[in-house]
């Protein structure tokens, strides 16, 4: 079962997108539409094989395995 908060310290390259959020852990779901909102700032070249990981689950979860950018 995975978890529904996803800690923010674990995925540098994503944690920049919630620069101004006042917590690190975020809902799934909340992740889900902070990445599809702000896809164009991620840094692809440089994610680490958790951070992708994390996006082809968390796209598979909400989007039928595609992010809608």
């Amino acid at each position: 079962m995975k978890t529904d908060l996803v800690n923010l310290d674990f995925y540098p390259s994503l944690a920049i997108l919630g620069w101004q959020l006042h917590r690190r852990e975020l809902e799934r779901e909340e992740l889900f539409e902070l990445i599809e909102n702000q896809w164009r700032y991620i840094d692809h070249a440089n994610l680490n094989p958790d951070e992708k990981q994390l996006l082809q689950s968390l796209a598979n979860e909400f989007s039928k395995g595609v992010f809608l950018v």
